[in-house]
């Protein structure tokens, strides 16, 4: 794990002051797109800051190969030998234009901001010359600046350096659209020395090429003036011209042909040059965007905290002694080069710089600026340490469509882009609440994105391990990202698996077939699917009722029963409150008997939610995997479809012993067995022993008191004699009746199963509580059969009506029928013979929290003696919190099931006083 919290990392944004402009979101992109006749012209819509030469310099960084290329203009233009014909070979936006607006600016007479940046002096009387095809019209020419309406770059030439003498001598040159030769050419050039430089001139002769001449087309003219001036410049000793043609095909995609033939013509006297590298590429670009950057002090401790998360992601794929060894150097690396790269990551400098190079819409420079640009601006509050390439935020338009004009998508790459974007959403919001980090790390968008950019250019595609280590973050632990990577993987819809690792393509994969498959199926074919996972399998105290529509489906019998609530049963916990209720008290339009035997169970409607795309996925993988001719499946896709299907159930098997976690159990609300009210129980709260869904149910109801595995007799007593409750007839009771009350009456306690109620009947035979008498007779409401028996327990309990219990009142009452006991029933005693009596005693006064750790010590003194007797007085802030009715259900009868014998007791007068 690294040592660096995010919170401890300053964001870049504190660090790299974004210019004025971009951090008020007011920047103007267009210049980006610099055009070298623009700026000698000064043009309205040109920046100020291009068009003056101390300005345009603080923009620009001066790197070795520039000031090479200055000094070898300079040298040529003061006679030196030397090369006379310079073409800049950059990528497509990559800064030609730029270099070529420096070499206008210098050439300029007036400026002493030369030495302030280190530039040779130039040599006096030099004349400069620009021509930029972004000028000139195929058709009508250009008309220059206090000068004729010319129709060619000749003309233009001879106007600029010998004015309207030299434009008389090329007039029918130029109205004919035919290139002068070379001694015409020479003779016009020759003179003080002339810097020459040449803009945009391939699109230009593209489109000459439309226009035709008798035998020939004015494109075609125009590749024989270029080739004739070449050779003319390399004649004269004090002449320089540097022009611009691209370093691939790429930019001329559409005129590779066109662009041989510069290349042939033009090329084969001139030497080409590259005034920015790749190593250059971030100062550029911060030179365009920030007006300040740290030292490298302050970068020291972000370069350290990058380096150190590296290193611990590389361990974690590779703890040996030669992994230890590549993570160190691959940490110290990636330090060295965030010292030139900050605040971007040498990931996104690599991907901007040379991975995109190849893409024929990219204009690398210009084009990354253009993105940054707007990036930067959605960035500025988000606390990145560095700005990578997985955080470039294509959810925002304004990033969006200038990255995907970059990269040249169509509408169809674009749709499938934002198809798969849905699903980051989603991962995203899974993340936020099941994954435990900063909330400004959107790790599954990260990761995307960094996936889908890496997809475009050269070498594109990511490995598992590369794309892990380009998400290293200080604070972000590595097995984090993987397990969030690992979920990508099964739900993004083009992404795909190739040689060079994983790739974002337009066309579907497997998980895409499988959504759009999904989205087939209605809400009546996942409710049935889902049934098939919330079923038990296994029979036991407790029987499922699943989703009934009605009360008529909920039986009406003694047996134990679960009740599942639809999972698509709209409203709050009243609502469906009030539905349990109806249900409970009714089987259709009868009074239900059996109410007590039921509990019902709520959806966690969370889980749900997570359960319905797996559901779909579930049955799509199956229809996929039964019919492959529906999309055509290789036998690859065939095996990773049953590998999905088993990941899927195992995962829905997971979730629906979730779905139902929360019971509602019935109780008497009020003095009425209609004032039905509800208590619940958690099961999720609790830590069960027992696996299996029902038995997880029966374990939770037991231990929270719900739900009884024993019964004291002394019970039976006190709910059908003792307390007046129903289901008794003067001072006996019917055995079926008996049986029938636990079932049906809401303040009976529950009964786990009728073996509970029978073993409570015959210990209370046994210790003579009751009695018991098979085959009564009656008259009326008077039995008049013979004598019945005392501490008599049957083998066999009979459930027939004639079969009851008896109280001793009945047996004073009917003294011929039932037979009183020679002894009355005693509590065996806690004390044994051999114990001894106490000469000491305790009195504990407990707080609520000493109660809670009193029970330890409370169970070393239970080994020590034969019984202990405790006295609990409450005291309650609030005089009604506790009602006698509430702690006899909820305390003193639990605790009786236990064996604990409990009395109740008032308070005196005294002790209330106290």
């Amino acid at each position: 794990m690294s040592t660096h919290e995010p919170s401890l990392i300053p964001p870049w944004s504190t660090l790299a002051i974004l210019r004025p402009a971009l951090r008020k979101k007011q920047d103007d992109y267009a210049r980006y797109a610099l055009h070298l006749g623009s700026v000698v012209r000064r043009d309205v819509s040109c920046p100020d800051a291009y068009k003056k030469p101390s300005t345009f310099f603080a923009l620009t960084f001066l790197s070795e190969a520039i000031r090479d290329l200055f000094r070898e203009v300079n040298d040529g233009l003061c006679g030196r030998p030397g090369h006379r014909s310079l073409q800049l070979q950059t990528p497509f936006g990559g800064g030609k234009t730029h270099t070529l607006v420096s070499l206008y600016h210098w050439a300029q007479p007036v400026g002493r901001w030369r030495q302030t940046y280190g530039l040779p002096k130039r040599p006096k009387k030099l004349r400069g010359v620009v021509l930029s095809g972004v000028d000139f019209d195929p058709i009508e020419g250009r008309h220059l600046q206090e000068g004729p309406q010319t129709r060619t770059l000749w003309g233009a030439l001879a106007w600029s350096v010998g004015g309207e003498k030299a434009w008389e001598r090329v007039r029918v040159h130029d109205e004919r659209r035919i290139a002068p030769g070379g001694e015409l050419l020479q003779d016009l050039l020759k003179g003080p020395p002339l810097l020459l430089l040449l803009d945009e001139l391939l699109l230009y002769i593209e489109k000459c090429q439309g226009v035709s001449l008798e035998q020939s087309n004015f494109g075609r003219q125009n590749l024989l003036f270029l080739q004739t001036l070449t050779e003319v410049i390399r004649t004269l000793p004090h002449h320089v011209l540097v022009y611009s043609l691209q370093s691939t095909s790429q930019e001329a995609a559409q005129s590779e042909t066109l662009l041989a033939s510069l290349q042939t013509l033009v090329g084969r006297l001139d030497v080409r040059r590259e005034p920015f590298k790749g190593v250059h590429f971030a100062e550029i670009l911060r030179r365009h965007l920030f007006s300040k950057c740290p030292s490298a002090e302050e970068i020291e401790p972000i370069a350290d905290a990058y380096a150190e998360a590296l290193r611990q992601t590389l361990l974690c794929a590779d703890h040996s002694e030669a992994g230890r060894r590549q993570a160190e150097k691959q940490a110290n690396l990636l330090k060295e080069a965030i010292f030139s790269t900050y605040p971007f990551h040498p990931d996104l400098i690599a991907l901007l710089s040379v991975q995109w190079k190849s893409i024929p819409s990219y204009q690398q420079t210009r084009g990354a600026l253009r993105i940054l640009s707007v990036a930067l601006q959605c960035l500025q509050e988000q606390p990145y340490g560095l700005i990578g390439v997985g955080d470039l935020p294509l959810e925002e338009a304004d990033v969006w469509r200038v990255c995907f004009a970059q990269l040249g998508l169509e509408e169809a790459e674009q749709t499938s882009f934002f198809a798969d974007q849905g699903v980051v959403d989603e991962m995203t919001e899974w993340v936020s609440q099941e994954v435990e980090l900063v909330s400004a790390l959107p790790l599954p968008r990260r990761i995307a994105t960094s996936l889908f950019l890496h997809s475009f250019g050269t070498q594109g595609g990511r490995t598992t391990s590369r794309l892990l280590c380009e998400q290293a973050c200080p604070g972000v632990p590595p097995l984090t990202v993987q397990h969030i990577w690992e979920r990508l993987r099964r739900h993004l819809g083009y992404i795909h698996h190739t040689a060079d690792g994983f790739v974002w393509a337009v066309d579907p994969n497997l998980n895409r077939w499988l959504f759009e498959e999904g989205e087939t199926f209605d809400e009546d074919t996942l409710l049935a699917c889902a049934r098939g996972f919330l079923t038990w399998e296994e029979e036991g105290a407790l029987s499922l009722c699943l989703w009934p529509h009605g009360s008529q489906e909920i039986h009406d019998k003694a047996a134990l029963q679960m009740v599942y609530l639809p999972v698509n049963l709209e409203g709050a916990d009243r609502v469906s409150q009030d539905l349990c209720r109806e249900w409970l008290l009714r089987v259709g339009h009868t009074s239900r008997i059996f109410r007590n035997a039921l509990f019902f169970a709520v959806p966690r409607l969370s889980v749900w939610e997570q359960m319905l795309p797996l559901l779909r996925l579930c049955l799509a993988a199956r229809r996929l995997s039964q019919h492959p001719s529906i999309r055509g499946n290789r036998e690859e896709d065939l095996r990773v479809l049953k590998e999905r299907i088993d990941e899927i159930t195992l995962r829905l098997t997971q979730l629906s012993r979730q779905l139902y976690e929360r019971i509602w159990v019935p109780v008497c609300g009020g003095e009425s067995e209609e004032d039905v009210a509800f208590e619940s129980v958690d099961v999720s709260q609790m830590k069960l022993t027992q696996t299996s869904t029902q038995a997880r149910y029966i374990e939770a109801l037991v231990r929270s008191y719900r739900l009884c595995e024993r019964l004291q007799p002394e019970r039976l007593v006190a709910l059908f004699w003792d307390d007046g409750l129903p289901g008794r007839r003067e001072d006996f009771v019917s055995l079926p009746s008996l049986r029938k009350a636990f079932s049906s009456y809401l303040h009976f306690p529950r009964l786990l199963s009728e073996r509970v109620l029978v073993d409570a009947i015959k210990e209370g035979l046994l210790v003579k509580l009751f009695g018991y008498r098979e085959n009564v007779l009656f008259e009326g409401d008077v039995p008049v059969d013979g004598p019945g028996c005392w501490g008599v327990v049957p083998p066999k309990l009979s459930w027939r009506e004639e079969t009851l219990l008896f109280s001793h009142k009945a047996a004073k009452r009917f003294p011929l029928l039932f037979d009183e006991p020679s002894h009355p029933p005693q509590k065996e005693s806690l004390t044994t013979s051999s114990s001894q009596a106490l000469d000491v005693g305790m009195v504990l006064t407990l707080d609520v929290t000493q109660l809670k750790h009193a029970s330890s010590l409370l169970s070393l003194l239970s080994r020590k003696v034969s019984g202990v007797q405790l006295r609990v007085e409450l005291s309650m802030e609030q005089p009604d919190a506790i009602s006698r009715r509430w702690l006899t259900l909820e305390v003193k009868e639990p605790l009786e099931e236990l064996g604990v014998g409990v009395e109740l007791i008032e308070a005196t007068d005294d002790e209330k006083a106290r």
